[in-house]
């Protein structure tokens, strides 16, 4: 396997097993909106330079995979979930 193919993989593992430690904490551990939103904020930070290594390993490569797909969707839906989470306290301390 080559470089364009493990490192989308890994990404898209670490992203999976840091979604899934963010349910656990949110299920089981501590119920505190604020810990979860925390996390989320840091998850979603890492998620931006994930976007921004896939621009460059993969939107300016010549050899294109589809593996890169697989992060980037994930990122973008942890960062517009983010952003819907935002938005939606938002509404609620107006309402």
């Amino acid at each position: 396997m080559n470089k364009l193919t493990i490192i989308p993989c890994v990404i898209a593992f670490l992203q999976l097993i840091s979604l899934g430690h963010l349910y656990y904490i949110h299920k089981y551990r501590s119920t505190q909106f604020p810990a979860d939103l925390i996390e989320l904020n840091i998850l979603a930070i890492l998620n931006i330079g994930v976007l921004i290594l896939a621009y460059f390993l993969y939107f300016n490569s010549e050899k294109k995979t589809g593996l890169w797909l697989i992060p980037i969707v994930i990122s973008v839906l942890i960062i517009v979930s983010l952003l819907l989470g935002y938005l939606w306290m938002w509404i609620n301390k107006y309402k």
